[in-house]
């Protein structure tokens, strides 16, 4: 067993989000174009004790809470594979925190990856994207990476070709946002529910692709402007 293993676990921003309803399980149907960049955090494992810690960034150590993805990933993981997963992974953290760019859902995904190559892949790919799915709606779209429509509770992936290189201006706030949160709002009709699309965000991205970079919408940013209104200034 290697002594320590590591991965890169980059981040991702919607291009183009609708919310099509709310589900029976309590989540939303959503149609989004999920595109990954290249900032990452580092994620490391070092096997073996009697049990998982982790250690996060300096001045991160709120994420270091009983929930946080990784050790839940590593302990769902043991438990699909019928063995005690035990050591200590160490997170330095590059991808903003709460901020909409799925990076607890990537290190969650690298936890998984990591562990597929301790074990030498015990998990069949099938099996280890709905194991994926059931510790996060975006896990399963940072195991397969690159581009992809998300569906579904953004979980249902379809891989999409673009074969552009896009350049991504990321404005970072000193605040986060809780997507729970965020939902919330449009639970609670304080976000009027967007009507039925003319376009869906697979159409808009080829509009991106011509240049036509105003037609991107995403139906959460009415219910982010209420709660942080300085957001709408920044996007401006």
């Amino acid at each position: 067993m290697p002594r320590i293993l590591w991965t890169h676990c980059p981040g991702k921003i919607n291009l183009g989000l609708r919310v099509k309803g709310r589900r029976d399980d309590g989540y939303h149907d959503l149609d989004t174009v999920f595109c990954q960049f290249q900032l990452a955090d580092r994620l490391e494992f070092f096997p073996g004790g009697e049990f998982s810690d982790i250690e996060v960034s300096p001045g991160l150590e709120g994420c270091c809470a009983d929930d946080n993805l990784v050790i839940k990933a590593a302990r769902e993981y043991g438990k699909a594979v019928g063995c005690e997963v035990n050591g200590r992974w160490r997170l330095v953290k590059h991808v903003p925190v709460a901020a909409g760019l799925g990076g607890g859902s990537s290190d969650a995904a690298g936890a998984l990856r990591i562990l597929q190559r301790c074990l030498q892949y015990p998990m069949r790919r099938g099996d280890l994207l709905k194991l994926a799915a059931r510790i996060g709606s975006d896990v399963p779209f940072f195991l397969a990476g690159g581009l992809a429509r998300g569906r579904g509770r953004g979980e249902r992936l379809e891989r999409v070709e673009w074969p552009a290189f896009m350049h991504i201006v990321l404005v970072v706030q000193h605040f986060g946002l809780s997507t729970r949160v965020i939902f919330k709002e449009m639970r609670l009709g304080l976000t009027p529910e967007a009507p039925e699309p003319s376009v869906d965000p697979l159409s808009e991205l080829h509009a991106l692709m011509e240049g036509q970079t105003k037609i991107l919408r995403n139906d959460l940013s009415q219910a982010v402007f209420l709660q942080r209104p300085e957001l709408r200034e920044g996007l401006e």
